[in-house]
């Protein structure tokens, strides 16, 4: 997933025809650590980087596929979960009740 990721954002860079040095400043990442978020490098990616490269991504117009990152209404397995948590049936209050 890292590697796609990280060259999903190469290709972003590309094709706006930015150079590297371009990229790692509006990442506010050295050109190296950039250099290293491209190449798929996870050290770099799963670790210190991984701010940056959101930031990077959303530079380069992923933000809102950024911010369904941690959607749950997106997570398939826990409303799948929270389905079956639910009653079978709904019971309706009495009128004595209300």
């Amino acid at each position: 997933a890292l590697s796609l990721v990280s060259r999903g954002l190469r290709h972003a860079r590309l094709l706006r025809k930015d150079s590297q040095l371009v990229a790692a400043q509006r990442a506010g990442v050295s050109l190296a650590t950039y250099r290293r978020m491209e190449s798929g490098d996870p050290d770099v990616i799963g670790s210190i980087a991984f701010a940056p490269m959101l930031s990077a991504l959303c530079a380069y117009g992923f933000t809102d596929d950024v911010l369904r990152l941690g959607d749950p209404a997106r997570d398939a397995r826990a409303q799948e979960l929270v389905g079956r948590s639910l009653p079978k049936r709904a019971r309706t209050k009495r009128k004595n009740e209300a």
